[in-house]
This record gives C-alpha cells, structure tokens and sequence, in this order.
C-alpha cells in the first residue's frame, strides 16, 4: 500500500536572505513563521514525517542565500528522511 511521507520545511536565514540581491530584486522573502505554521500542521499528521528543523541550524547547511541547501544541507536531508524511514520501519515490525 502506498503511504504518504510528509517533510517538514527547515528554517531560513532570514538576514541572508535580505542580502540577496536576486531575492530582493524579485522580492522574494520565506518567513520562518510562516514555515513554523507549516511545521506545526506536518508534524501533527499520522503519517510519516520526516522532520528538518531537527538539529538544522542553517550555518554551512545553507548557501549564501540563505534559503537553499548547500551539499552539506542536501547531506543532512537525506540522513533525516533515512533515519526517519528506518524508525518508522523498525516501529512498524515491533508492533
């Protein structure tokens, strides 16, 4: 049976973000409430959820941009999403 496997949105650099200036030409601008409104709605889902805000501290996981994943970011979702689907698999054996 097909399952649905939600993931969470991480935190943005929100400073960064002003710096950028494609993103303020465009303006464009992520607001971490609004990605907190959305964490809060996946997180209370029965499915699986794979949750980014988990040890996501931005730093080196972001570009410069302050919005999108740099390799070592790229990196650190796939941890998660695996470590995620291989709790919900051990759970779901015991049970």
């Amino acid at each position: 049976n097909p399952r649905w496997i939600w993931i969470t949105p991480y935190r943005v650099d929100e400073e960064r973000q002003d710096e950028n200036k494609w993103f303020a030409q465009l303006k464009l601008k992520w607001y971490n409430d609004d990605l907190s409104g959305i964490h809060m709605h996946l997180t209370s889902k029965k499915e699986i959820v794979v949750d980014l805000r988990k040890g996501f501290d931005g730093g080196d996981l972001l570009l410069d941009d302050g919005v999108h994943t740099s390799l070592e970011g790229h990196i650190y979702i796939v941890r998660q999403f695996l470590t995620t689907l291989s709790e919900s698999r051990r759970n779901s054996v015991e049970n």
